[in-house]
């Protein structure tokens, strides 16, 4: 899926599980790379729900982004790490899912990099999957960030409220989005 058709994908996506309900466990990973990319939370959760075990890719990401946001959402993080020092253990006991997935999927991503590596042509077989080893570490960096477990952000409220606050406008700018597009859709 190219980075600029992720709402295609997704009316796509709908429209053959909508024809062809058996072909739904195929076409799933599809809906749940959408919705992420899309920020559509509440979707993601839905298709996450009833997707059976994958290793794909945008699967592995929509479950690390769903967990991060729920996360985020419910408060956790925001209070515990306003008081650090004492709750160290109960953070990393909370963050321990989201971790171990994340080193899961950074072991998927090795394999087929570690055989690119050995063809001709290595670099452009390999350049796909080092950069979503690059963005595991990013999301990885994100966690410990926010959860107050990075060093140099220790006991730093602010970023994750400013997280927040974006995740709300983002949230909004999108809901304004989809009223603009229905009504241009209505007014042609």
């Amino acid at each position: 899926m190219g980075l600029d058709q992720s709402n295609t994908a997704l009316t796509y996506a709908t429209g053959l599980v909508n024809e062809r309900p058996e072909w739904s466990n195929e076409i799933n990973p599809f809906h749940v790379e959408s919705a992420w990319k899309l920020a559509d939370w509440d979707g993601l959760s839905e298709f996450l729900k009833s997707q059976i075990s994958s290793d794909n890719w945008g699967v592995a990401v929509g479950k690390i982004l769903l967990s991060v946001k729920e996360k985020l959402v419910s408060g956790t993080w925001q209070q515990i790490s306003i008081t650090n020092k004492q709750h160290t253990v109960l953070l990393f006991q909370e963050n321990e899912k989201i971790l171990e997935h994340l080193k899961i999927v950074r072991t998927q991503q090795m394999g087929p990099l570690s055989a690119a590596s050995m063809e001709n042509g290595a670099y452009q077989r390999g350049c796909s999957h080092v950069l979503r080893l690059h963005m595991l570490t990013d999301m990885e960096k994100a966690v410990q960030v926010f959860t107050g477990l990075c060093p140099s952000f220790q006991g730093s409220y602010s970023s994750v409220s400013r997280l927040n606050s974006t995740l709300r406008r983002v949230e909004r700018k999108k809901k304004i989005g989809s009223i603009l597009t229905s009504l241009s859709g209505t007014s042609s």
